[in-house]
């Protein structure tokens, strides 16, 4: 029988409770563990994952879900005694934005609750940017080629293996060069249509802006993406956020303000 796809769930302990379709990832979890990193940040594009693996690092983790171990039986981070023995022995704080949608800073900020900097994000100049060309977690967030392999095997699709390939390959994280994006893979499992799932996730707003107001040379390698043309640009791995808050007014504070308080 084949499993069940709980479309858009990203609540770990939901998936495993009700044994729907789920693609081991917890050796995310030690090998995050293991790098003994004191911030990360882990920079991927949307429906990749990354809400349910950090759905997957609560649930491992938090003394709120000591006891839950049954989550965690059978996949690969079970296989050790001594993560056996780190399950729900620490407290967590589980933060999500993933519901948060703006078209504007102004409509996005409605949505998020204000968090004081100086409290939980005061370790951010320890901060360990793992960019979509770091090796660090790279099999992490997304399908690799071996795991759609066993998926399509499993949902007996295997005869359709090339055309999955044509369709959703061409993702790369660090050294791996065979990522493919679980939204696309999910649907296609679920729906049995080829379809370009994962653009759909979004609006094209943002390229319409980009058009509008970049460069005449952004227009240029737009166009030459559309006629089916390569183009390479340099991926400055150095990332600079800016922070923008007025502590004593809920106004936006615009980028030349003189009231910028702090770049991270």
């Amino acid at each position: 029988m084949k499993p069940v796809i709980s479309i858009g769930n990203q609540d770990f302990g939901s998936i495993r409770e009700n044994g729907y379709f789920y693609v081991d990832k917890t050796d995310f979890i030690q090998e995050w563990w293991e790098n003994g990193d004191v911030v990360t940040l882990i920079t991927r594009p949307r429906r990749f994952g990354k809400t349910l693996n950090m759905s997957m690092l609560e649930y491992f983790f938090s003394n709120q879900y000591a006891g839950y171990s049954r989550y965690f039986e059978g996949l690969q981070i079970w296989k050790s005694e001594k993560y056996r023995e780190l399950q729900g022995s620490y407290p967590v704080i589980f933060i999500s934005f993933a519901s948060v949608k703006g078209a504007t800073y102004q409509d996005a900020r409605l949505g998020i609750t204000r968090i004081s900097k100086e409290s939980i994000f005061s370790d951010l100049n320890n901060l360990e940017i793992v960019t979509t060309d770091s090796r660090k977690y790279e099999t992490a967030f997304g399908f690799n080629r071996e795991e759609v392999e066993r998926v399509l095997m499993e949902f007996g699709c295997m005869d359709q293996l090339e055309q999955v390939r044509y369709w959703y390959d061409g993702f790369r994280f660090g050294s791996r060069t065979d990522i493919y994006n679980p939204w696309s893979i999910t649907k296609f499992l679920d729906t049995g249509r080829f379809e370009n799932f994962w653009a759909n996730t979004s609006s094209n707003s943002l390229v319409g802006k980009l058009i509008q107001e970049g460069s005449p040379n952004i227009k240029v390698d737009m166009e030459d993406l559309l006629f089916g043309k390569n183009i390479e640009t340099p991926v400055d791995e150095e990332i600079v956020s800016v922070v923008y808050y007025q502590p004593q007014s809920e106004e936006y504070v615009p980028e030349n303000d003189p009231r910028l308080v702090s770049e991270i």
